[in-house]
């Protein structure tokens, strides 16, 4: 049936607890949402490893009828080369098997395989091969990174692998919004361990060996030096970065295209300085300079 398929995480459960964590709800109802769209991934997990779903069997009959095409092709681009071929010869009906057959119903191909099927030509094809968030997990912790591109234009490819006690993610795309989606990422981190540990500060049994560890951990840190270089690569998310309230997550983004808008950063910026009045006149002609500009493709 092929080697992968895709397992699509927008459920009923993963968009309630989006919806439950972007509003002003009470942390333990967040993580119960949180453990539903959980529970609901890690089924569709299973269900997509059996082999059953209709991804890959569509893309199998689309290159069926691919290879069908190009065949059409290629026996056409041979009877126009071959000047004595049969099918110039007029004659191609009266050709004859040993039994008195003919040999031109079971050789001769359809002339519409041509046309793309209604099934390929509808955009529902398009629409489910049309991934913005292409992310997979490898399950070797050895390895230190691991990554793919986008499989569309406007999307990310993520590839992350679950080690003991971190998270190691490698993004790219083809725009440049990448290093913005990966602060996204982390301050979701950041906050949902917040929320974390504000419900298990609330319960009453209180975890022991889980306070130890961490206490273990904060004595790691203290000993460790500052310009200590890590092994690792990346960005390590060590937790000084405190995420904002939820009153100065004040979305600047509305109305600027989003991650699908490459120069969205560079805009916000140019319209914060117009709006303090600290672009001098030399900088706006210098800016008035590089219109037009044709970049090559190392400078990218």
């Amino acid at each position: 049936h092929g080697r992968t398929e895709a397992i699509r995480p927008v459920t009923d459960e993963s968009t309630e607890f989006v919806k439950l964590f972007w509003g002003d709800n009470p942390p333990a109802k967040k993580v119960e949402a949180l453990r539903k769209a959980c529970q609901r991934h890690t089924e569709m997990t299973k269900e997509c490893a059996k082999a059953q779903g209709q991804d890959r069997h569509l893309y199998a009959l689309f290159c069926v009828w691919q290879r069908m095409i190009d065949g059409d092709e290629d026996i056409m681009s041979q009877n126009g080369d071959n000047g004595d071929s049969a099918a110039h010869d007029g004659n191609l009906s009266d050709v004859m098997s040993d039994d008195g057959s003919s040999r031109d119903s079971m050789n001769r191909i359809p002339t519409n395989t041509g046309v793309m099927p209604s099934l390929f030509a509808d955009g529902g094809w398009d629409k489910l091969n049309t991934t913005i968030l292409s992310t997979s997990n490898c399950g070797n912790p050895s390895l230190r990174q691991f990554g793919f591109g986008p499989t569309s234009g406007d999307g990310f490819g993520i590839g992350y692998i679950i080690k003991d006690g971190s998270v190691s993610i490698c993004a790219s795309s083809k725009h440049r919004q990448t290093k913005r989606y990966i602060d996204a990422i982390e301050s979701y981190f950041l906050e949902m361990r917040k929320v974390l540990r504000q419900t298990q500060r609330r319960g009453t049994n209180t975890d022991k060996l889980a306070s130890r560890a961490r206490e273990a951990e904060e004595m790691k840190a203290k000993a460790r030096p500052k310009n200590a270089r890590l092994k690792s690569r990346g960005i390590l998310v060590d937790g000084t970065r405190t995420p904002a309230p939820e009153s100065e997550q004040v979305s600047d983004d509305d109305g600027l295209g989003g991650y699908g808008f490459f120069d969205a950063g560079m805009l916000l910026q140019a319209l914060k300085q117009e709006q303090n009045g600290n672009i001098k006149p030399s900088q706006k002609a210098a800016a008035r300079n590089k219109v037009g500009k044709k970049l090559q493709l190392m400078d990218y």
